[in-house]
């Protein structure tokens, strides 16, 4: 399976989750659950049903796979639907949610005008309602595709701010965009 340019074993990708101690079955899909966003979403039956076995699988799969492996969304189920043969129906799997994932950040809000607009198009592009501040990019299903994408949709509510696509990978938050473009708006005042 190819996304976004890269081949995609999903086999792969089973093996490793199978592989964590925690993990009792795991089924990993790439989605498109919005026209032209797909995503690699894994679903997993674990031991544990705290919400801290994700991000541990979540570091685990980054310690072991390319980045382009890690699925962008994991969903934590008690038993997968199977099929009358008795196979898991990965038809019957459900979409993903779109509430914040289990992150090891706390919820914060967006605290001024410039982290609420980012913070919106964060909402917006990734398909997420509740994001916070500090909550990283790429463990709430971002990824290179869509960072170029939000540096787009950033460009075009503050016009004159222009913030390279390393600028995203260096900062991956809401708060850390919104430094960067108080910098850089202050240093455009500075020239003006």
């Amino acid at each position: 399976m190819k996304l976004r340019g890269f081949r995609v074993e999903l086999g792969e990708v089973e093996a490793v989750l199978n592989d964590h101690e925690a993990v009792k079955q795991s089924v990993a899909l790439v989605r498109e659950d919005s026209p032209g966003d797909l995503r690699l979403v894994a679903y997993v039956v674990t031991s544990e049903r705290d919400g801290e076995v994700i991000n541990r699988l979540r570091r685990y799969m980054k310690d072991r796979v390319p980045e382009y492996m890690v699925p962008a969304v994991f969903v934590q189920l008690r038993e997968f639907p199977l099929t009358a043969s008795g196979k898991v129906d990965r038809q019957a799997l459900p979409a993903p949610d779109q509430s914040r994932p289990m992150l090891e950040e706390e919820f914060v809000a967006p605290r001024n005008e410039i982290e609420e607009t980012i913070a919106q198009i964060w909402r917006e592009v990734l398909n997420v309602e509740r994001i916070g501040v500090h909550d990283n990019f790429f463990d709430i299903g971002g990824n290179s595709l869509l960072a170029m994408q939000i540096l787009a949709n950033v460009r075009n509510s503050y016009d004159d701010v222009y913030l390279p696509l390393y600028s995203l990978f260096e900062t991956p938050t809401i708060a850390g965009l919104a430094k960067q473009i108080e910098l850089a708006d202050q240093e455009l005042q500075e020239i003006v």
